[in-house]
């Protein structure tokens, strides 16, 4: 049995380094002058380290499995049938082991393409192209014309071949569809249940997918071929962009009823909050709603001082918290623009029990240190 180093020896050459191994080559460079020397820190004082140790628990996430080879796929978009089937039966002779084929007018063919997807055309296309043998088709069909994905299928099922065993990738791209002709015949919710419909009849055919394809290609292309860059950069530009994100984040809050927890994780988020910080002597004030809290800071619990603004408090707070795990907001200002110290916290709605207890005692040990060097 052999190993991925034993097949790609390569990679023999570059034993593993840990991070005493790369410690001890920084040492050697720096010739008694303290490693220390190399930290950085930000302007809100976190420590930027030359050298990480490799992180618990962090894995590669490979695109295939070890020592595979790579997928080739070349593009066949003449506009000619039987021109196209000579370019692909060359290329896979030729080392490509898949076909992505494009066709006229869809949301990749800049300008060529197949001229249309009929189950004849088809035909010619993959004339001499063994579907079973291994190597991978994808599609990109076009809506509103033939439909490629229901032809070629038919025409595997013709040649005899088990769809199971046909490594098909249809990609029908409906929404980048829309995109690039910036409009449609029908509204996409009278699109939707023929659309599902049509994809559940292949998948019980015995088809594998994948079936349907978001392409960023036309959002590319549009700005590729137009100013060059997305014009989101002032207040109003970023409008279209924040509203639609807006919306979808309403719509999965609504449909998945995660407001619904908000309430009572919100009762235990100021429960422990009061009960851990209220006598704090350097927590002035706690107030907040829901999942969305703040402690102000104070330098007399009393008097309700603040702190010396040089001290940057606050700062010294968002590094221990992050030392801790926790991410919080802590900022500055909070009286004039210059004094005041305080910290936000305002956790996702998912949060459970658990890990508010969690938090609040994160914070609490964070809080200590901060002040105890303040």
């Amino acid at each position: 049995m052999t190993t991925t180093t034993d097949d790609l020896r390569l990679a023999a050459d570059f034993p593993p380094a840990t991070y005493d191994d790369w410690r001890k080559l920084v040492d050697g460079v720096l010739k008694g002058a303290p490693f220390e020397k190399l930290v950085g820190k930000t302007y809100d004082g976190l420590e930027i380290e030359p050298i990480y140790p490799h992180a618990k628990g962090a894995s590669p996430i490979p695109g295939r499995a070890a020592a595979t080879p790579w997928q080739t796929m070349q593009r066949i978009d003449h506009p000619d049938a039987a021109k196209a089937n000579a370019q692909a039966l060359h290329e896979l002779e030729n080392g490509a082991s898949g076909l992505e084929l494009e066709f006229a007018g869809g949301p990749g063919a800049r300008g060529f393409g197949i001229a249309d997807a009929t189950p004849e055309k088809l035909k010619r296309v993959f004339d001499g192209v063994l579907f079973d043998a291994g190597i991978a088709i994808a599609l990109n069909p076009v809506l509103g014309r033939e439909n490629a994905g229901v032809n070629l299928a038919g025409l595997i099922e013709a040649r005899g071949v088990d769809p199971a065993k046909v490594d098909i990738r249809f990609n029908y791209q409906a929404l980048s569809t829309m995109a690039v002709r910036g409009s449609t015949a029908v509204a996409w919710p009278e699109m939707e249940k023929p659309f599902a419909k049509m994809i559940g009849e292949l998948m019980s055919r015995g088809f594998k997918g994948p079936f349907a394809l978001a392409d960023g290609r036309p959002i590319h292309d549009a700005i590729r071929t137009g100013s060059g860059f997305f014009q989101h950069g002032t207040t109003y530009h970023g409008h279209a962009a924040a509203c639609a994100g807006a919306l979808a984040v309403q719509r999965r809050l609504h449909e998945e009823g995660v407001l619904g927890r908000v309430k009572p994780m919100g009762e235990l988020l100021e429960k422990g909050v009061r009960e851990r910080f209220a006598r704090h002597p350097n927590v002035g004030d706690i107030r907040g709603r829901g999942l969305f809290w703040a402690l102000e800071l104070v330098r007399d619990r009393q008097t309700q001082a603040p702190f010396d603004p040089a001290l940057r408090l606050h700062a010294r707070v968002k590094a221990e918290a992050l030392k801790e795990g926790l991410l919080c907001y802590p900022m500055g200002g909070t009286i004039d623009g210059r004094q005041g110290d305080h910290v936000l916290l305002a956790p996702p709605f998912i949060i459970e029990a658990g890990q508010i207890e969690e938090l609040l005692h994160r914070l609490d040990a964070a809080l200590e240190r901060a002040l105890r060097t303040s």
